[in-house]
C-alpha cells in the first residue's frame, strides 16, 4: 500500500515546476520578439523613407543615391580620441589626435572648452588631414580634467556651416 506522501507533490517539487514552467514562457516570449525584430528587419526598403535596405546588384544604385539624399549638409565626420595625456601644461600632448575626415567636402576647426574657457584653438583642417600635435593655450596643473571638443565646419565663403561638441578627458602628469 502506497503512503499518501508518494501521491502527492511536495514543495519542493511545486518549486521546480512552477519555475520550469515560467522559464519555458521566458523563452517563448524571447523568440516571438526575436522572430518579430528579424521579419521587420528583413524587409526590403529603397525608397529612402526607411533605414533598413537589402540591397543587390539590381537596386544598388538607387540605395546609393537615397542614402546619400539623406545626409544633410550640415553633417560631418572626425576622427580624434578622446583621453589626451599631457607629461606636463607645457609640451604637447603625446596621443592627441584630430582629423577631418576624407569623407567631408568642407574645411573644420576645434576649440578646447574647459569650463567654458577656450584652452585651445586649432587651425584651419583641411578634408583629410589632421593635428596631431596640439599644445593647449593654457599651462593646467597635475590632474585630470573633463573638457569639450567643439567642432566648426566651415563653408568656402567663411561661414559657419554647422558645429557640434565632443566630451574628453584631459589628463596632466605633472
Amino acid at each position: 500500500m502506497q503512503s499518501k506522501k508518494n501521491n502527492k507533490l511536495n514543495s519542493t517539487q511545486k518549486i521546480l515546476i512552477i519555475g520550469f514552467s515560467c522559464l519555458i514562457l521566458a523563452v517563448v516570449v524571447v523568440a516571438i520578439l526575436l522572430w518579430g525584430k528579424l521579419s521587420s528587419m528583413s524587409q526590403t526598403d529603397t525608397s529612402g523613407a526607411g533605414g533598413n535596405y537589402v540591397i543587390d546588384e539590381s537596386n544598388l544604385a538607387d540605395v546609393k543615391e537615397a542614402m546619400a539624399q539623406k545626409v544633410e549638409d550640415g553633417y560631418f565626420e572626425v576622427n580624434m580620441n578622446t583621453a589626451w595625456t599631457f607629461l606636463n601644461g607645457e609640451e604637447p600632448s603625446t596621443n592627441a589626435y584630430v582629423a577631418n575626415g576624407n569623407a567631408n567636402s568642407l574645411p573644420i576647426t576645434f576649440e578646447i572648452l574647459l569650463e567654458e574657457e577656450v584652452i585651445y584653438s586649432s587651425s584651419l583642417i583641411p578634408v583629410g588631414n589632421r593635428i596631431k600635435e596640439i599644445k593647449l593655450n593654457k599651462d593646467l596643473d597635475a590632474g585630470t580634467y573633463d573638457a569639450v571638443c567643439m567642432y566648426h565646419l566651415w563653408k568656402e565663403d567663411g561661414t559657419e556651416n554647422s558645429s557640434f561638441g565632443v566630451n574628453i578627458t584631459i589628463v596632466v602628469h605633472e
